[in-house]
């Protein structure tokens, strides 16, 4: 039996990719009390805001994980529109959020 499915009877994960594009201004507000997100900067350039937080620039492609429920926003255009292209490349983004639920009540 596989190790991991001893984990996944008594937890369940969800996901869900609720943006994929080309990303434009600020993002809303990625704060829920449920579930982490997960984003993936394919291509330009970004900055990731967190309350009481430097603020910090992604300028390749990466991973931003947040494995618990956070505050954070992701803008693209900088004042002044410094951010909007990095090196002639707009900043593709897929972005998701992701769940997991205690099942310790079911058999």
């Amino acid at each position: 039996m596989d190790a991991l499915a001893a984990v996944f009877r008594h937890f369940s994960l969800s996901a869900e990719v609720y943006f994929c594009g080309t990303l434009c201004g600020v993002s809303n507000d990625h704060d829920t009390d449920t579930a982490g997100h997960l984003h993936l900067l394919r291509a330009g350039c970004l900055e990731v805001m967190q309350p009481d937080k430097q603020t910090l620039r992604v300028s390749e492609p990466s991973v931003l994980f947040y494995p618990r429920p956070m505050q954070h926003r992701l803008q693209t255009d900088a004042e002044g529109g410094g951010l909007r292209e990095f090196d002639g490349v707009e900043p593709h983004l897929y972005a998701g959020h992701w769940a997991v639920a205690n099942r310790m009540d079911r058999p």
